[in-house]
């Protein structure tokens, strides 16, 4: 699947727990979860969760840490998919 629409796929799983929506219309592959995005560490369990039920797999724990920006999360979905 092409970044960018794997960008786009991402950005609406993220939208309803993002609470910078201005930042996330703008969003780019290092825009950050909790900093740009404003997601709480709280509700970013409930976005790798999302994740998991759209993309199909699951996320391990230390898959979760290094989840920092959005191209983590694409990469992470990437590598999910070619696995």
């Amino acid at each position: 699947m092409e970044t960018s629409s794997l960008l786009a796929e991402v950005l609406e799983v993220i939208r309803p727990f993002a609470r910078n929506q201005e930042a996330l219309e703008s969003a780019q592959r290092e825009t950050r979860l909790l900093e740009d995005l404003r997601v709480n560490s709280a509700r970013l369990i409930d976005v790798i969760l999302a994740v998991e039920d759209t993309f199909g797999f699951t996320i391990e724990e230390d898959e979760e840490e290094g989840l920092v920006c959005l191209g983590d999360m694409i990469d992470l979905i990437s590598a999910k998919r070619a696995g």
